[in-house]
């Protein structure tokens, strides 16, 4: 099922259903601190929904759309929300959202037309295929298969120097690194294909009980100089940022066990 809602329609069925505040969406919009506003603005959401059928005649007035309702109720009391933000050639950002609850699971895009789209989808794995789509992950081997595990402040100081410096950095790095990349032989290749990392987007989870925030963990997604797909992590104990080349099976296994994490920390891996 789908539903297209201007934003009066989405204010009216959300607070409708108790919510006064929504994660993922442009609260001082649906929720005007105004009292005035926000009588007028369910008003506008009355009418419309009526206009565009949401709200049902049974007789005795009206009803509202079950289905519509469900699709509302998930997204202003999830269980685990996932937040997706892609960079775009022209430098500006495309954003989605996910609401899963009660083994309900609801997209949410906001339209260029200013309306929320809301699309329940069969499952969880659904929310999986269409992430790794938006992030054009494939099924092609990168060339390393291993995951590239490297300290944090010394990376990012790598970045910060210019040219020939930043490249013999990350050399130095992973000559040095003690997770079995010693065993590499084309370390200068790998080294030239981190230098050439340039970011696609971000996928942050969230899981929620009442409302609240109860843990957070972010995938940060960048692409090479050959195409390939890599997420990074940080791994909060050792303070290392860990770089994971992908294909969709290896994306589907990362973003799963993330997401199934109730216990996750909540630190935020960091833009270089």
């Amino acid at each position: 099922m789908q539903a297209i809602l201007d934003s009066s329609e989405f204010a009216y069925l959300l607070q409708m259903v108790g919510a006064t505040r929504v994660v993922g969406v442009d609260n001082s919009l649906l929720f005007p601190g105004d009292d005035q506003a926000n009588v007028l603005l369910l008003q506008q959401g009355l009418e419309a929904l009526q206009a565009h059928g949401w709200l049902v005649p049974d007789g005795k007035g009206f009803r509202t759309h079950t289905g519509v309702v469900v699709l509302t109720a998930v997204v202003a009391n999830p269980e685990l929300v996932v937040f997706l933000t892609l960079a775009t050639p022209d430098g500006s950002k495309q954003f989605a959202t996910y609401y899963m609850g009660q083994d309900i699971v609801v997209e949410q895009l906001f339209t260029t037309e200013q309306q929320y789209v809301l699309t329940r989808l069969e499952n969880f794995h659904a929310v999986v295929q269409r992430l790794g789509q938006a992030l054009a992950i494939t099924d092609v081997p990168p060339p390393s298969a291993t995951p590239v595990s490297l300290p944090r402040g010394a990376f990012e100081e790598g970045f910060r120097q210019g040219g020939n410096g930043r490249l013999a950095a990350l050399k130095k790095m992973l000559h040095d690194a003690d997770d079995g990349l010693q065993t590499i032989d084309d370390i200068p290749h790998l080294a030239s294909l981190l230098q050439g990392l340039r970011p696609v987007g971000s996928v942050e989870i969230g899981h929620l009980a009442g409302g609240r925030l109860t843990s957070r963990r972010d995938l940060m997604f960048f692409r090479d100089g050959e195409n390939n797909c890599w997420a990074m992590t940080r791994n909060v104990e050792t303070d290392h940022l860990v770089f994971h080349p992908l294909t969709l099976a290896d994306f589907a296994t990362l973003f799963i066990e993330t997401a199934m994490n109730k216990n996750a920390a909540v630190p935020v891996a960091e833009t270089v």
